[in-house]
């Protein structure tokens, strides 16, 4: 972990010093060396804003801490099953080169608890003039959001996401809890999320929660069918996304929407961050009807044309 952050956080944790956006921002910015996009994410994930209950937040109030650990990121789990991961940088420095091509406007993240691979992404490619995420909750969105703040005065990134909130369902009575659920009377609902954003998108890149293959389809299928006729979609996906006994096609589901998977590459176990154990792929999805797949490994120096 950058010093400057370490130090920032075990201040704040024992109380001798208190962190608002104009002071954070001016400590990094004096940081030696200064904190990479990964790492300015840890300390934003840590932080969160006044609880209900304070005196109402006026502009520059300071931070409380969100949790007492600066423990990984990169495990958040939903509903004590789904693993929401970061996109690994080696999906993002294809995703940048695949990309350029097709000149993309509008770029979409369906669902994603952090903001570094989607702000990422859209700072990389010119010709994209708009992002949109969606995260789980109120909290995920303030934080995601103090990162690009963080990312526009630190990174010199000029431009950030539009961050929303998740449309929540009621769980059907006795439903056993899955990778969108939250242990309440209400769950996260992607697809409902889905079908309120308006228009079409040019690129789409997820990395889906982990832990139910069915919500995983029906997340990637979903997000696809809003794709414009030059788009592409680009999705991290376990080995289980393609069962050898499917109960459900995911060809065909994609198939029905007039979609078809390009490619299948997998992702190499050392940028799979904190799941080195799971078989990863990016497949990417485009407009089309299903013809002979590319299947092959993503490599740090190299990209399919």
């Amino acid at each position: 972990m950058n010093t400057t952050i370490r130090q920032i956080l075990e201040e704040m944790r024992s109380g001798k010093s208190e962190c608002n956006t104009d002071q954070l921002a001016e400590r990094l910015s004096k940081a030696d060396p200064k904190p990479i996009a990964s790492e300015l994410w840890l300390l934003c994930s840590q932080l969160a804003e006044k609880p209900a209950g304070e005196p109402a937040k006026k502009p520059n109030d300071p931070f409380n801490l969100f949790n007492d650990s600066t423990g990984s990121i990169f495990e958040q789990v939903f509903g004590g099953h789904g693993l929401q991961q970061p996109l690994p940088t080696i999906v993002t420095d294809f995703a940048t080169d695949y990309l350029t091509s097709l000149k993309p406007k509008r770029l979409l993240n369906p669902w994603t608890e952090e903001p570094v691979g989607v702000s990422a992404l859209l700072n990389a490619l010119p010709s994209l003039q708009e992002a949109c995420a969606v995260a789980s909750n109120a909290k995920s969105v303030w934080q995601a959001q103090l990162f690009g703040q963080m990312a526009v005065r630190i990174l010199g990134w000029s431009k950030v996401p539009e961050w929303r909130v998740g449309k929540e369902t009621e769980k059907p009575s006795g439903a056993r809890q899955g990778i969108f659920a939250t242990g309440g009377r209400f769950e996260p609902n992607p697809v409902r999320t889905l079908a309120e954003l308006k228009g079409e998108w040019d690129a789409i890149i997820c990395f889906p929660p982990m832990g139910a293959n069915d919500k995983t389809w029906i997340l990637v299928t979903e997000s696809a069918s809003k794709l414009s006729s030059i788009g592409a979609g680009l999705f991290v996906v376990p080995l289980g996304f393609f069962p050898s006994a499917p109960q459900v096609d995911a060809y065909n589901c994609l198939g029905n929407c007039g979609l078809a998977v390009e490619a299948v590459l997998s992702i190499p176990r050392e940028y799979r961050g904190e799941l080195s154990g799971v078989d990863l792929s990016l497949i990417t999805v485009r407009r089309g009807i299903q013809g002979p797949l590319f299947v092959g490994e993503l490599q740090a120096d190299c990209w399919m044309p």
